[in-house]
């Protein structure tokens, strides 16, 4: 075993239960049967949780830079195709090419695919004009920002609270038709 190891088995050990559980449970195999191996020595040597030995290890260890799956991207890269879609359905063409500019996407087409013909004419239109003109960094970081937002407050929430304003909309619109219509006849 490692002194890494070793290190990460003292501080789980002085953890609650729960905690070092759920710990534990977001591990690998391999790293969750070594640790769980040191644990159960600490346990049977009688070493009893030290929650003072936390903060020195904490204090030494490295801060890991974060990587690419950790952040925005790397969410947006895990994201499922049909909520994306919903969201993305209602957006503006620019903005929606934008987006599928900015990385090389697994869920692209599929995303693409779930909208309807004309959208999808507009929207490769748009994406011609990002190829050929630059995009600004901060906007598309924004965007995608958003979009990661949108995604953790749930894409089913957002379309169907789209789909209730178009409704509303369509509805106030008849209404409007349906007055003029009365007030000529």
């Amino acid at each position: 075993m490692s002194e890494g190891q070793r290190r990460a088995a003292l501080a789980l050990h002085a953890l609650a239960p729960r905690d070092r559980e759920w710990i534990l449970g977001r591990l690998g195999a391999v790293e969750r049967r070594d640790l769980g191996a040191l644990l159960a020595d600490l346990g049977e040597l009688g070493i009893p949780p030290a929650p003072d030995v936390i903060q020195p290890l904490l204090a030494a260890a490295p801060t890991p830079a974060p990587t690419p799956a950790d952040g925005v991207r790397g969410r947006l890269m895990r994201a499922p195709a049909r909520e994306l879609a919903a969201l993305l359905a209602a957006e503006p063409a620019p903005i929606v090419a934008r987006i599928l500019a900015a990385d090389a996407w697994p869920w692209r087409d599929a995303v693409v695919a779930r909208l309807h013909r004309g959208r999808r004419e507009d929207l490769r239109a748009a994406l011609e004009e990002c190829r050929h003109a630059p995009q600004p960094a901060k906007l598309v970081d924004a965007l995608l920002s958003h979009l990661d937002t949108e995604l953790a407050n749930g894409a089913r929430a957002a379309a169907s609270g789209r789909f209730r304003a178009r409704l509303t909309r369509a509805r106030e619109a008849l209404g409007r038709v349906h007055a003029w219509v009365r007030g000529r006849g």
